[in-house]
């Protein structure tokens, strides 16, 4: 009888190790009726033993979305580059709204305002040039589509290329040496002013092109830098015209805020036997 059971006993300790590779191959198959996807958003908020350095807590920490709708603001420096150059800047700033239409291409509304300042050849001193602008401009993020998009990415490079107008105004003077030997320039008068007085603002189109440096602090906000260059259809925006098209400048800091709902892929599912 002793020699029986343990003859039983012997047959039972071989056969469980079969049993514990058939529990846990039974709890991890994706094809058990009770192996369940969970989203780590509900992992988040109720598991008890969620730590801060979980791989679930990298996920939420930035997850930004394909499209989405942004609010923006810049402000920096400009450089005029007229008929005669100047490189002492002026203040460049605006405000915009746009619209991310995937995670390639976007559009990109602003207005602004800006000043231009500077000295000319010891000739000609800048009193005031200003002017405001609206553009729309389209926006294509480089970095997505060259290294594919990625919703923990943080840094973006986004070439811009638009049309708008600016609405001009400008007041400069001439130095006493210019006009004692040229007496006779600008109908003999010292200041010359274009865009002043009953003629009011002169508008005119402009044309676009930048790049933008992007990096991402969290899923609503964006520090950028800016790099712009306008031209302009006139000859006429530092009140000097000497046959050749003004452009300016520009670098600017700024930040975007994404609207709305910050869902990003938050409905993406992972697998756990927690649940």
């Amino acid at each position: 009888m002793l020699n029986f059971t343990k003859k039983i006993i012997l047959t039972l300790l071989m056969l469980c190790p079969l049993a514990f590779y058939g529990q846990i191959e039974g709890r991890f198959s994706s094809s058990n009726k009770n192996f369940k996807p969970i989203n780590y958003t509900k992992v988040k908020k109720n598991n008890n033993n969620y730590t801060k350095n979980s791989p679930i807590q990298k996920l939420i920490k930035y997850n930004e979305q394909k499209n989405f709708v942004y609010l923006t603001g810049n402000l920096g420096a400009s450089i005029l580059q007229g008929d005669n150059h100047s490189y002492k800047p002026g203040l460049e700033s605006n405000i915009g709204v746009g619209y991310q239409i995937s995670e390639f291409i976007g559009v990109e509304a602003k207005i602004g305002y800006t000043t231009f300042d500077g000295e000319y050849g010891g000739w000609l001193e800048v009193i005031h040039i200003d002017g405001i602008k609206a553009n729309l401009n389209l926006t294509l993020n480089l970095t997505n589509l060259i290294s594919g998009y990625s919703p923990s990415r943080r840094f973006h490079i986004v070439p811009i290329a638009g049309l708008g107008q600016i609405y001009h105004r400008g007041h400069i003077r001439y130095s006493d040496y210019w006009m004692d030997a040229h007496p006779n320039y600008n109908s003999g008068n010292q200041e010359r002013k274009v865009g002043y007085n009953d003629e009011g603002r002169r508008t005119v189109m402009t044309i676009t092109g930048g790049i933008n440096f992007n990096y991402a602090i969290s899923s609503y906000t964006k520090l950028n830098l800016n790099i712009e260059a306008n031209w302009y259809d006139t000859d006429w925006l530092d009140c000097e015209k000497r046959g050749a098209n003004d452009y300016s400048s520009s670098v600017t800091l700024g930040v975007s805020y994404v609207l709305g709902k910050k869902t990003g892929n938050s409905n993406k599912k992972i697998y756990s036997p927690c649940e």
